[in-house]
Parts: structure tokens; C-alpha cells; sequence
């Protein structure tokens, strides 16, 4: 469960140094531009790459996405919560007035 938790921790770490969003090709007067589309504020935003800054843009992204995936299958393992596994029960009307006692004013 610790070294669950310590991967986790990591790959988070890891995912955080990573650039978000998505690379996109746009051809603007015949030629071709690159940019990272973002959102900020719940809206999208498209910001320029220089072309020789595309390979290595685009290798982080992959491999943010990798590590996201990885993320996703270590909380997989992780126990789920399951309601049966507590055990309880619940006073309602005249059991829980009894369970009051003498003067519960309930």
C-alpha cells in the first residue's frame, strides 16, 4: 500500500513538469504553424511552437499521457470502497426515543 501510494506521488510529481494540451497543425497564408491548444479559464486557447521545438513538444505530451494512463491503473488497484464492508444500523421513531432514554425530547 506504501509503495503504492509513493508511485502515485511520483507519477503525479512527474505529470505535473509535463505540458498540457494538444499539438495542432494550421495552415495560415500557404504555409503551415504549429500550436499547443490549451484551456485556461474553461476556454481554449492556441498558442505558436516554433517548428524546431515540435518534436520535443510533442515527445512530453506522449509521455504525459503514458504516465496519466499509469496513474489510472494504480488507482485501479487501489481497494475500492465498499458499503458492505461496514457494518450499522439506523434508530428511527420509537426505537430511538428508547434509545434516548428518559426525558429525550425527540
Amino acid at each position: 500500500m506504501v509503495d503504492e501510494q509513493v508511485k502515485r506521488e511520483e507519477l503525479i510529481r512527474q505529470i505535473a513538469s509535463l505540458p498540457m494540451g494538444s499539438l495542432t497543425k494550421k495552415p495560415v497564408k500557404g504555409r503551415e504553424y504549429w500550436y499547443l491548444r490549451v484551456k485556461e479559464d474553461g476556454k481554449r486557447r492556441e498558442l505558436y511552437v516554433p517548428r524546431d521545438e515540435v518534436e520535443g513538444l510533442r515527445t512530453q505530451i506522449a509521455l504525459r499521457e503514458r504516465l496519466e494512463q499509469e496513474l489510472a491503473e494504480v488507482g485501479q488497484r487501489e481497494a475500492p470502497f465498499r458499503a458492505e464492508a461496514f457494518e450499522g444500523s439506523v434508530l428511527v421513531g420509537e426505537e430511538l426515543r428508547e434509545f434516548g432514554g428518559p426525558g429525550c425530547k425527540l
